[in-house]
């Protein structure tokens, strides 16, 4: 768990009184009041700024509630290494797999009038495992099994979230809400396929999942692509590969032929 925000940071975004740590993630999120606070590096200030131009447009749809960045009183994004998103009311479910892959769907839906290739780029772990899996820069595990059985794919790119498994709030009385939103240029089907990949590895999800989420004949395809994408962050982060995913590689490559 970090520090919590300094009473500078709060007085910054307008928010009072003892910030509370909340769970899950990397544990470094804290609320406080209607916000939520995270420590960020200047290296998010582009995406927090692409994601604040495009609030007017996704923030209108009812259809999910997202995360957005909230600005400081005098404008800035970032303050003192801390940025702040709205906080979100529900909780995250246990099971219920198929309203998750639903809001996959519709995170998709939100940002479909934007230019997935406005998307600022990236160079963190998560951003070039992604690039790796998908055969587009060199880098660990690149003789893999997995990356063998690439085959092409012609969906469009869309805006997608790369980490919903966690990030997914239910509410009874509202819409589902994203948070940490995590975001992609990708078809829409990979970011079910990450999805699908971490509920069975981690989330208790049946296998069965991984073969029954996506109706689009390439799923599988998407699927190499996520669990490769796991896996190489994995190599990247500088930790072993987790046994978990190593368990899901015959099985997506089953499913890929």
């Amino acid at each position: 768990m970090t520090r919590p925000p300094p009473e500078a940071v709060l007085r910054a975004f307008g928010v009072t009184g003892p910030p509370a740590p909340l769970p899950g993630g990397q544990r470094t999120s804290w609320r406080a009041g209607d916000l939520v606070l995270k420590p960020s590096g200047s290296e998010a200030l582009p995406t927090l700024a692409w994601l604040d131009a495009a609030a007017p447009t996704v923030a209108s749809q009812e259809r999910v509630r997202l995360a957005l960045p909230v600005r400081a009183r005098d404008g800035s994004l970032l303050v003192e290494g801390w940025a702040a998103t709205g906080w979100l009311a529900g909780s995250a479910p246990t099971g219920r797999w198929a309203e998750r892959v639903r809001v996959a769907r519709e995170l998709a839906h939100a940002f479909r009038s934007l230019d997935p290739a406005t998307l600022p780029s990236r160079d963190d772990p998560w951003a070039r495992a992604d690039r790796i899996a998908w055969g587009e820069d060199d880098g660990p595990l690149r003789d893999h099994r997995l990356a063998g059985v690439r085959t092409a794919v012609t969906a469009p790119a869309a805006v997608v979230h790369g980490d919903l498994a966690g990030n997914t709030l239910l509410h009874p009385g509202l819409p589902p809400g994203v948070i940490d939103l995590s975001l992609y240029a990708r078809p829409v089907e990979w970011s079910v396929a990450v999805l699908c990949v971490d509920g069975v590895a981690f989330g208790g999800a049946p296998p069965g999942l991984l073969s029954t989420a996506g109706a689009d004949p390439s799923f599988p395809q998407y699927l190499v692509r996520a669990l490769l994408f796991r896996m190489v962050t994995d190599e990247l982060v500088g930790r072993p590969v987790d046994p978990a995913y190593e368990a899901l590689v015959d099985p997506v490559l089953a499913l890929a032929g």
